[in-house]
């Protein structure tokens, strides 16, 4: 009854901790485990499988990953496609044709929109270049008549034109800006007038 590692004590002589094995007797194969005996046996169990197989297990997680990588678009195509299916099977054909008429109103609806659209833009664009030649035709006459092109600056550019600041500003001068600049001293002046000669 020597299990090796364990020694002669009963339940260590065969497989996993606290186990009874067959050589044990048959007075430990009927006694009975708590829970938490039979909880820490299954860990220690699992512990020594990833011991001994961990490398294969990370391999084959890989391998997995791998893969689900390579199918998963064509799943989930697959997937959706049987979805449809089942969809257009459970669905009753008064709604589906329901639907469809009303998807063909909305798009006559939509397209007439945009037609009207169009067409408004076109004579529009029409107008506006009606609008250029007769000015254009009205320049050649007045230069015909010897009064000169038209001023091509429009009125509203004018005021545009117009700076943000008072024109006698001068920002090397340091006043007419805020009030709080740079102010020559006064008895500069007077020390250049007074030494003259």
């Amino acid at each position: 009854m020597d299990g090796g590692a364990g020694g002669s004590q009963p339940g260590n002589s065969g497989g996993f901790a606290g186990m009874p094995s067959p050589e044990d007797g048959p007075e430990l194969q009927g006694a009975s485990y708590s829970p938490f005996d039979l909880i820490s046996s299954g860990v220690s169990g699992a512990l020594l499988f990833v011991q001994t197989y961990g490398w294969f297990l990370v391999g084959l997680a890989l391998l997995a990953y791998l893969l689900w990588a390579r199918v998963r678009d064509q799943f989930y195509d697959i997937y959706d496609k049987t979805m449809e299916k089942r969809e257009i099977a459970n669905t009753d054909p008064s709604v589906a044709i329901a639907r469809q008429e009303a998807m063909a109103a909305a798009r006559e609806r939509m397209q007439q929109e945009a037609d009207e659209k169009s067409r408004l833009h076109a004579e529009k664009q029409r107008a506006e270049e009606e609008n250029k030649r007769s000015e254009r035709v009205e320049d050649w006459d007045r230069h015909q008549r010897g009064e000169g092109y038209r001023s091509r600056v429009k009125k509203g550019d004018e005021s545009k034109k117009s700076s943000l600041r008072d024109t006698d500003y001068n920002p090397l001068m340091g006043n007419g800006g805020g009030g709080g600049g740079f102010q020559r001293a006064s008895g500069r002046h007077t020390f250049r007038s007074s030494g003259g000669g």
